[in-house]
């Protein structure tokens, strides 16, 4: 268990250092990859409304409340868009896909100053948390502009 701790905070480390040196899309990438991490094939033997736990059930539990929170805003944002098509604004689609990819990018900047290079088990949690956090604002703001 210790050796695939290991292996996986290496894993995490590079990947957070890769996705920094191409930042046009590596705020996407990230988060996208943090969906196909090896450790959240134990996710269905963890409890996360419990309190107590080990750091990898922290890891899976910010990991997975993350991919709800980020699932959730493309699915408000994408009712959004759709909206605006209806009506035919085309001109505020471009705006708001624009304003979204800036967002991502903002969202990734912020929270990966929470990781430096070793980019170990409780910084990504750190990282996931900080991310769920914005991510959960960014929500907010777009059920404001919902008609």
């Amino acid at each position: 268990m210790k050796y695939l701790m290991l292996i996986l905070l290496v894993f995490n480390a590079s990947i957070l250092l890769e996705a920094q040196k191409n930042e046009k899309d590596s705020a996407y990438k990230f988060i996208q990859n943090l969906k196909k991490q090896a450790y959240l094939k134990h996710a269905k033997n963890i409890n996360c409304d419990s309190n107590a736990g080990s750091m990898l059930e922290e890891r899976i539990c910010a990991n997975l409340e993350l991919q709800r929170q980020d699932s959730l805003l493309l699915l408000e944002f994408d009712s959004l868009i759709k909206e605006f098509i209806l009506l035919k604004d085309f001109k505020r689609v471009n705006k708001m896909k624009a304003a979204q990819e800036n967002w991502e990018k903002y969202r990734f900047s912020q929270c990966s100053k929470i990781i430096d290079d070793d980019g170990g088990s409780l910084q990504m949690v750190l990282f996931m948390q900080c991310a769920t956090e914005l991510t959960m604002q960014r929500r907010k703001e777009i059920k404001k502009w919902n008609y």
